[in-house]
């Protein structure tokens, strides 16, 4: 098994293994593309056939029910039919290849804060309606493997809730898959077999042994066991791929280049998914020869390809924004740099050319001393290694599973800047920085017994603050006791001193160019797994330097690397705004295409982008003294809680220009739903009355019978991403089933369409619907 919402990270957390990395989870639904998302799927198969993966653990279906949420960059959408069918499109392009995907985490994963100890309290129509919905696309599509969430779902944890695991999952979609618990989430090995679970992760505390004694005793019938081998066996014979045997094929621990179609989609992808939010003073495409440049703000040299967390892939060497940048508009001095601000909070790693290994043959790295006992005078094993950031899955190299030991790390650091440097160190186990032999920083184990990435995902940092001379060699050490408890990590960060004047430096740089490319952003420090946000406020001082730069020059195009949603209160003064996402390796290549007009910004926004924190319908994600999560909001998340209290966002759900025009003709439906069997035709003539070649998203939504339940005005029922010529039309042809219509009835428990006339309706955005038309349906249940 390995990781892998947006690329196959393989079994190790670190810097030895490099994989592809996709676009995020919001991006990939930004492009509303089931046949890219497919395809990039695929992508992640043969990733994962080259590193004797069998399982890939994603995607991830939970919903941007809060706007804070830690991972939603992971997640595709506040929508859950979006998400359903870009998940489909995955999950069928990855086990084309003969590896499974497991979509994740059934059910309420909505959020980080606590999600190991929460309850999420959701009622049954909002469970069907939106939270359930992906899951059933996913596993209608065919998914060979699930996994169940660490929270509680109305009381019970996921893993040991019978009603979705069983009797939802196995009986009621006679799903044939594996189910499989998220690493540390199985709590009662009765409970678990019971409820459904097939598969604890990681193996052996709960089930194994104990599992055995509880069929032996007669507390789980020898049936369920039955089940649960039979399904194991399921899926090791779908993975298995002719003349290999499962997980025989070993691991190439580096994608090198790739091959040219393989990055070529990469950058397709990520250029499909930049949504184009104003191009008011039509800036974009900005040409090649339009003069001098300012590429501006702190995310154009260092940007964010990827959020933090299980997801995160090591990308090996990637191109940076401004590098391209540079190439494309570059040549005596046209583009000039200047960072602006400095928002990330985090603590890097330290710079690779800056350090040299410690051993008698030094080169580029850090040497890690491996040592069995306390105090023991000689390592019984050594390495070099390329990060100060270090993680190992496997364990320690030469250390049996449940010894103590020490690890130190140590190298020659010649910074290149004077000044002040703030450090940091964090590890498994108590944990000593020091440097020239001087204690700088320190810090208490981080190891927890609950939770197998704890030490991982910490907040907790020992720092302290030394001063560097550039060019001066120091010795770093960094000593931490190993404790047999979960991951073991041990990281080594700094933060180098910055000049005083960059917001002043970054605005002479925009008045004296012909036009500015300003990028700003978040970041895998903010957000990632096991954390929420706090605010939707972008880090540090970058809404100031975007203020700033505006007045300086109005020619600028701000460029947003987001994961999620930001807010933007600058945003009536920028006249060009793209939104990039997390879009992985295409980002920059893709970026520079779209700039410069070679490829057309292709996204939607698969998300609202409300005007103020109030307008979304669930903010806040911590639970209330009980632990609990209450989703008082129903099925009313994202446009839906908008449209229903007639509330104006930034930028809506579906929202995205392009480089050409199009015109929707006519619409027509033919057919009405009467019966469970029954279907209606929905047919949009489409037109590209713009002068290049571009892409349209038809977006198609329902509005409800009047006066039947309290139903959102309007519900994305099916879309199509089309590419037409300059000049050319198409009929698009949708096809409804009652499913469309219906909503979830918590009486009958069973899904119910009322009777009378629907309102479907086709266009741009959810608040951009070009035309209109009714179906007629009668009542029944499905």
């Amino acid at each position: 098994m390995s990781d892998g919402p947006n690329g196959v990270r393989g079994s190790r957390f670190d810097e030895r293994v490099s994989a592809w990395c996709t676009p995020c989870g919001t991006a990939l639904a930004a492009t509303w593309d089931v046949d890219l998302v497919r395809r990039v799927g695929g992508l992640l198969g043969d990733e994962a056939r080259r590193m004797g993966v069998d399982v890939l653990l994603g995607p991830t279906v939970n919903l941007h029910r809060s706007p804070l949420g830690g991972r939603g960059f992971e997640c595709y959408s506040e929508d859950p039919l979006l998400s359903g069918w870009m998940a489909a499109a995955w999950i069928t392009g990855v086990q084309s290849r003969g590896v499974a995907a497991s979509p994740k985490h059934l059910v309420g994963n909505d959020s980080e804060t606590n999600r190991t100890t929460i309850n999420c309290v959701i009622d049954e129509r909002a469970m069907r309606e939106l939270y359930l919905l992906p899951f059933e696309y996913a596993v209608r599509a065919g998914a060979w493997t699930l996994m169940v969430a660490y929270n509680r779902v109305n009381g019970t944890h996921a893993t040991e809730h019978r009603s979705l695991v069983t009797e939802l999952l196995k009986q009621e979609w006679t799903w044939d898959g594996l189910a499989v618990s998220d690493w540390g989430a199985a709590h009662d090995t009765v409970g678990c077999a019971l409820a459904g679970l097939d598969l604890e992760m990681p193996v052996g505390k709960v089930f194994g042994a104990a599992l055995g004694r509880a069929v032996i005793e007669g507390a789980v019938p020898e049936s369920v066991l039955d089940d649960k081998i039979d399904r194991l066996r399921r899926l090791a014979s779908r993975v298995r791929a002719p003349g290999r045997s499962v997980g025989s094929q070993p691991p190439s621990a580096d994608f090198g280049t790739g091959s040219a179609d393989q990055r070529r989609l990469l950058i397709e992808s990520a250029a499909a998914a930049f949504v184009l939010l104003k191009n008011e003073a039509n800036l974009l495409p900005l040409a090649l020869d339009s003069g001098r440049l300012a590429v501006v703000g702190p995310n154009a040299a260092d940007p964010c390809y990827q959020g933090g967390g299980s997801a995160w892939v090591n990308t090996g060497e990637i191109v940076s924004p401004l590098s391209v940048l540079v190439e494309r508009y570059g040549g005596a001095g046209r583009v000039v740099h200047e960072r602006g601000c400095t928002p990330r909070s985090s603590f890097r790693p330290l710079t690779l050319a800056e350090v040299q290994s410690t051993g008698a043959e030094p080169s580029e790295g850090l040497t890690v001393d491996y040592l069995s006992g306390h105090g023991a005078a000689a390592a019984v094993a050594s390495e070099v290694r390329r990060s100060s950031f270090l993680s190992w899955f496997d364990g320690l190299p030469a250390l049996p599973a449940g010894v103590e030991g020490e690890v130190r790390m140590s190298a020659w650091w010649t910074p290149q800047r004077s000044g002040d440097y703030e450090m940091a160190v964090r590890g498994s186990g108590a944990t000593t920085l020091l440097v020239d032999g001087v204690e700088i920083a320190s810090l208490t184990a981080q190891a927890e017994e609950a939770d197998v990435y704890g030490a991982l995902f910490s907040e907790d940092r020992g720092q302290g603050t030394v001063r560097l001379t550039a060019h001066q060699t120091v010795l770093l050490e960094a000593r931490m006791r190993h404790v047999p408890i979960g991951i073991p990590v041990l990281e080594v960060g700094h933060r180098p001193p910055q000049p005083a004047d960059l917001l002043e430096r970054a605005v002479r740089a925009a008045e004296g160019a012909s036009s500015v490319v300003l990028m700003v952003g978040t970041s895998e420090d903010v957000e990632a797994e096991s954390l929420d946000r706090t605010t939707t406020t972008l880090p540090g001082e970058q809404d100031a330097l975007v203020e700033a730069v505006l007045e300086a020059n109005p020619r600028t195009v701000v460029v947003v690397n987001a994961g999620s949603a930001v807010a933007m209160p600058w945003i009536a003064k920028a006249s060009t705004v793209l939104y990039a996402w997390f879009a992985g390796h295409g980002f920059a290549d893709a970026l520079g295409d779209v700039l410069s007009g070679v490829l057309e910004p292709g996204g939607r926004l698969p998300i609202t982008l409300a005007a103020s924190p109030d307008q979304y319908s669930a903010y806040g994600t911590r639970p209330d003294p009980d632990r609990q999560l209450v989703y008082a909001e129903s099925v009313f998340v994202g446009y839906r809680h908008l449209d229903r209290h007639q509330l104006e966002p930034a930028f809506p759900f579906g929202h995205g220009l392009g480089y050409t025009d199009f015109s929707y003709d006519s619409v027509q439906a033919s057919g009405a739903v009467r019966s469970e069997s029954d279907t209606a035709m929905v047919k949009v003539v489409l037109s590209n009355v713009g002068r290049r070649a571009g892409k349209e998203v038809v977006q198609l939504y329902v509005s409800p019978v009047e006066g039947a339940v309290d139903r959102p005005p309007l519900e994305l029922k099916a879309f199509a991403a089309v590419e037409l010529a300059a000049g050319e039309s198409r009929a698009v042809t949708f096809r409804l089933d009652s499913r469309a219509f219906a909503h979830w009835d918590p009486v009958e428990h069973r899904w119910h369409v009322s009777a009378g006339s629907f309102g479907v309706h086709v266009g741009r955005s959810s608040r951009d619907l070009r035309c209109s038309t009714t179906v007629e349906a009668g009542e029944h249940l499905l």
